[in-house]
């Protein structure tokens, strides 16, 4: 195991962020920079995390320019590497920047076999983090239930664990690549937006609210209707209510599943309430339209970036293009 860093002294200095991705990998540069060969990093956190009453903080703004720089570098080494630190910085495991900046410092310094190092506390937690979020990304490539809206093409909201939003991009819209679509992660209010003929974004303040104020409800059509209430009575059919056992049921599909299932939804609950940041439009098709512009935009600014990951479209919910190909 490498001894190229050692654990941190008391009281240490510590680097906040913000901005996502962009943010951290600024981040993570600013603190080689200011521990290029004492082999100690300072702790690196969000901005939004308590930091300890008497560390030392060094807010970093987040420069795109700066990131995309420093992304190519770490690419330039080991592309494979980069994409597994993207999926672990993506993941819900908690204080996952120590083992994400500790990892890429030493993949810069000792190449893509630094990943092989099991031993390593940091490694194993880094790899660990990769791969929960990339299960569940994978998990959720056939959990996820459309609905057709009357004006809005489909909509399938979801509330994932980790940030698997530019994980699944490509899935779905290679799948459906001739339909209109958002997926709504709701726990994180962003939405992957795909157009047919148009590379799908990720979209910033897409919430849906019960709460009083202005709101935009988006219909299921007839056709949706009836297909679900169809499906509820085919469920609801073929179950033996003797033999109900909802413990089994739930190891088999986690009750945190279940608030987007139509077979678990009641059968008169066919409203949708979205509350999007943009305000009220005219029509849905105009707000879908308005908020894919929008996600558009905030994409082109970033184009300087190219994460090479696991999609080819820019991600402004990371601040950087690219990040999952």
């Amino acid at each position: 195991m490498s001894d190229f860093f050692t654990p941190e002294e008391p009281f240490c200095e510590e680097i906040t962020y913000r901005d996502g991705f962009a943010g951290f990998l600024c981040a993570v540069d600013e603190a080689l920079r200011r521990s290029p060969s004492s082999g100690r990093l300072p702790l690196i956190r969000a901005e939004e995390n308590t930091a300890g009453l008497f560390d030392e903080l060094h807010a970093i703004d987040t420069d795109l320019g700066r990131a995309g720089e420093f992304w190519a570098r770490l690419r330039r080494v080991s592309t494979p590497a980069a994409k597994t630190c993207f999926a672990a910085f993506c993941s819900d495991r908690k204080d996952k920047e120590r083992a994400v900046s500790r990892v890429i410092a030493r993949i810069l310094d000792e190449g893509h076999q630094a990943l092989e190092d099991l031993g390593d506390a940091d490694v194993a937690d880094l790899l660990a983090s990769s791969r929960r979020c990339l299960g569940e990304a994978h998990r959720f490539c056939g959990l996820v239930r459309f609905g057709e809206l009357q004006d809005l093409g489909w909509y399938a909201p979801i509330r994932p664990d980790c940030d698997i939003l530019p994980f699944i991009g490509d899935h779905f819209s290679n799948r459906f690549s001739g339909m209109p679509f958002i997926i709504h992660d709701s726990g994180r209010a962003k939405a992957i937006l795909h157009e047919p003929g148009k590379p799908w974004k990720i979209a910033l303040g897409f919430t849906r609210r019960e709460a009083s104020g202005q709101r935009l409800s988006l219909p299921l059509t007839e056709e949706e209707l009836h297909v679900r209430e169809d499906w509820r009575r085919y469920f609801n059919s073929i179950a033996i209510v003797p033999r109900r056992n909802l413990r089994l049921q739930a190891g088999h599909m986690p009750k945190k599943h279940w608030e987007y299932l139509p077979e678990m939804e009641d059968s008169q609950d066919h409203g949708l309430v979205l509350r999007d940041s943009l305000g009220s439009g005219s029509s849905l098709s105009g707000l879908f339209l308005q908020r894919f512009g929008n996600a558009r935009q905030e994409g082109d600014s970033n184009q300087q970036i190219d994460a090479g990951g696991y999609q080819k479209n820019p991600l402004p919910s990371q601040g950087i293009p690219d990040q999952a190909r």
